[in-house]
């Protein structure tokens, strides 16, 4: 009997081997536990190859050849039932699980949503129950003694540095899709790591909003003195600055100080790339602490933590290189 993340206790077999995970991020986090080999199946986003982009895609190529299990966020009955799961690991709307449950009689287990900033509790709990399911304590353990010391050591450099935090936004975030140039996520855990005064959450510091898009005047009256871009959106933020040339005037764009990441979430967050992206923020802002070629060793510290291979090539070939950017 194992307790769910939504409370329910559910009676799962003691090695579960054929596995369906369904729901955002639930494919993921088993790619982190080396454990596609036991999916009998993957919704079709996971199967579309020109969309091959996330780091545990391309580290699992064979998760597009999985057979399918219905559609994002949740899959078909129809097809689920042909996969014969002895197990099913779902992240998404409860109703939807019992709904799966009574009609399958399969295990499911419930998911909640986390991410690294004012989740990480219910990232360490998601952790150690699939170590626990899959059998895999140590791997678990592993995976969170690593995230804690990647976070104590950016909170550090930061620490180190004497004088005000420089100010900065971090901008043309996805969520559900493509956004612009003032698009941003509040909290956002990168800015809290690295000790940056993030302009958005100065101005909503009791407010926890999640996705948003902030008006030019908003951007112009805090004019960061960097800003960090979503490198998979740059063709919208291109046209937001054809469209709206008065964001030029910002002191980041007028001095250079614009900088692009690769893009952290798509159905849900790619942990990987949260960290890698906060170790190349702590190497703008604080160049003494954390020079381009430390930064670079760290990006693939990460990659071999998480997926036992160095993804970063690939990622740069798909995305650009970490790196200043020219409008």
């Amino acid at each position: 009997m194992v307790e769910d993340m939504a409370g329910r206790e559910v009676k799962i077999p003691n090695q579960p081997e054929r596995l369906l995970a369904l729901g955002p991020g639930m494919v993921r986090k088993l790619a982190y536990f080396d454990a596609v080999d036991r999916l009998v199946g993957v919704e079709e986003i996971e199967r579309e190859s020109d969309k091959y982009r996330q780091p545990y895609q391309l580290a699992n190529p064979e998760l597009r050849r999985k057979p399918p299990a219905g559609p994002a966020q949740g899959g078909d009955l129809e097809l689920i039932a042909s996969r014969d799961p002895d197990l099913i690991l779902y992240s998404g709307d409860c109703d939807e699980v019992r709904r799966l449950q009574e009609r399958l009689e399969i295990p499911v287990l419930v998911f909640k949503f986390t991410d690294l900033a004012e989740k990480r509790d219910q990232l360490r709990r998601t952790l150690r129950l699939l170590g626990e399911v899959l059998d895999k304590e140590n791997r678990a353990t592993d995976i969170i003694e690593f995230i804690e010391t990647s976070v104590e050591e950016l909170e550090s450099l930061a620490a180190e540095v004497a004088g005000e935090a420089p100010k900065i936004f971090i901008g043309g975030t996805s969520y559900r899709g493509a956004h612009g140039l003032a698009a941003a996520r509040v909290p956002c855990p990168l800015a809290e790591f690295v000790g940056g005064r993030d302009v958005v959450q100065e101005n909503f510091s009791n407010v926890r909003l999640g996705h948003v898009e902030f008006s030019r005047e908003f951007l112009l009256s805090a004019d960061p003195e960097y800003i960090f871009l979503d490198l998979l959106n740059l063709d919208l933020i291109k046209e937001d600055l054809r469209r709206h040339p008065t964001y030029l005037q910002l002191s980041a764009f007028r001095e250079g100080k614009t900088f692009g990441l690769h893009p952290h979430a798509s159905y849900h967050v790619n942990f990987e790339t949260v960290l890698i992206n906060s170790y190349y923020v702590a190497s703008v802002l604080y160049p003494e602490k954390l020079d381009r070629e430390s930064f670079l060793e760290r990006a693939d510290e990460v990659y071999e933590k998480f997926h036992d291979k160095n993804l970063y090539e690939k990622m740069a070939e798909i995305y650009g290189s970490y790196g200043e950017l020219e409008f």
